[in-house]
């Protein structure tokens, strides 16, 4: 199991323990392949009863919960999936005198355990072990080789292994499930037992307690995602800054023209300058935002649930904004303008692909290219801490992270994606202003300095009443 170093502030002693993931899928694996099996497949004596069943269940070094809690799981699934008669072929009737699930499967006679052994676990185990070889076992060692031709190609003795880290559990419990279905093993359910497993924890932990923004902290440095979150615990966490509110796109055939569209159309956000008050198309942190929030919200207006397709629809496009980035002529120089009211106050389309505006005329955080990893794609830890990105997002680490964990999630991509990095320009022949982009999912959501006026023009527009 995947283990993460801890300090305990007492002695300074560094100890080993399993992260989050990790425990929620060795507590599903533990009850799912011991503790039911031994019900099932083990002759009780007639004094048994469910309290008995707390001394079958092991210590799991590293599993934050009590036994009596784990049997209340095991407990609940049994009474949801009720998979005794169909297997046993023994109905119950009002004048049983089993009332509790764990009792129901506890079998107490040898052709009870026959019929378990025969007729449910002979199919369930074959597919398992063929999930085993065919999947979790060539993945790993995928893994494993892959690492090792890294090693060898930079020429290193030793590389630590990478870890799953217990994040696939949730969507590998799927898959089973899908096959117990079609092939008439009945009363299976390892995502609905993954579920159980990941709620008990979670409470056992406090988060349940917590408020969103102490929340969105944990799960970040858990690394779960939290549209997995909410999917498994029912809970819909709010963005750790104020809601951007549910937002449609804004599209037309150039920056400029999206732009007096998004004016015309009228949005939440306005801001004033000068003394006038202009509609006020997002920064790149509100796109981003935006795009998590929306990626988060299960339901539609009407109640309905939404689809893939629906959550992932704002990382299908690029997204504009009014954050610019101004390029100091024939140097690799140039400044990250959050919110630039050249931007927002233009009125009229450019000539040009850019603003022709002095360098020396708009403040924002003067960077270089030269200096740090550009034009390239970045390791999350990269993006948190890349110093045009951070500018991008008003040193809103946080936000970069769950967006890095986002995008990775809607690309179904492997623990060690890169991408959403920052492409910039240089050496240009006057002082430029332009607007920076965030891009496609295609793209990695990466940001581009390199904003074309001509090309076609995408805002997002939040609803005045969101």
């Amino acid at each position: 199991m995947t283990q993460v170093q801890t300090v305990l502030k007492e002695t300074g002693v560094t100890v080993k323990t399993p992260t989050f993931l990790a425990q929620v899928e060795r507590l599903a694996t533990t009850i799912d392949d011991f503790l039911i099996p031994s019900l099932r497949l083990e002759i009780h004596p007639d004094s048994w009863s469910p309290a008995d069943f707390l001394q079958e269940i092991p210590e799991m070094q590293g599993v934050d919960l009590l036994q009596e809690t784990i049997a209340k799981i095991v407990e609940q699934y049994l009474g949801e999936t009720d998979t005794n008669e169909m297997v046993t072929g023994i109905k119950k009737d009002r004048f049983s005198y089993t009332v509790n699930p764990l009792d129901d499967n506890a079998s107490r006679f040898s052709h009870t355990v026959d019929c378990w052994r025969e007729r449910h676990y002979s199919k369930k185990n074959s597919i398992n072990r063929l999930v085993e070889e065919q999947i979790r076992l060539r993945l790993l060692n995928a893994v494993k080789q892959g690492a090792s031709t890294i090693a060898q190609t930079l020429g290193l003795s030793y590389l630590p292994q990478p870890s799953l880290n217990g994040t696939l559990a949730h969507s590998m419990a799927q898959y089973p499930q899908e096959l117990y279905q079609q092939t008439g093993v009945q009363g299976e359910e390892p995502v609905r037992l993954y579920q159980l497993c990941f709620q008990a924890l979670a409470q056992a932990k406090g988060w349940d307690k917590l408020e969103d923004k102490d929340l969105l902290k944990v799960l970040d440095a858990e690394g779960i995602p939290v549209k997995e979150f909410a999917e498994l615990t029912g809970r819909e966490i709010k963005p750790s800054a104020a809601a951007i509110g549910r937002c449609n796109l804004v599209s037309a055939n150039s920056w400029f023209s999206a732009l007096q569209k998004l004016r015309r159309q009228g949005s939440g956000k306005t801001i004033a300058i000068n003394g006038q008050t202009y509609v006020h198309p997002f920064t790149m942190k509100e796109n981003l935002q935006a795009r998590i929030e929306d990626y988060n919200i299960l339901t539609n207006p009407n109640n309905t649930r939404r689809t893939e397709e629906e959550c992932s629809r704002f990382f299908n496009t690029w997204l504009d904004s009014c954050s610019g980035i101004h390029y100091l002529a024939g140097t690799t120089r140039f400044k990250i303008i959050p919110r630039s009211n050249e931007l927002i106050t233009l009125t009229q389309a450019p000539r040009e692909n850019y603003l022709a505006v002095p360098y020396t005329q708009t403040s924002g955080t003067e960077l270089n290219s030269t200096r740090g990893k550009y034009n390239q794609d970045l390791r999350r830890a990269e993006v948190m801490e890349h110093p045009a990105w951070r500018a991008a997002v008003e040193e809103d680490r946080a936000l970069l992270g769950e967006a890095f964990d986002v995008m990775r999630t809607v690309k179904k991509a492997p623990a060690d994606w890169k991408g959403m990095g920052f492409y910039v320009w240089s050496n240009h022949a006057q002082d430029e202003l332009r607007p920076v982009f965030v891009n496609d999912l295609g793209r990695g959501g990466n940001a581009s300095g390199g904003n074309l006026f001509c090309s076609g023009g995408r805002f997002l527009r939040s609803s005045p009443t969101s």
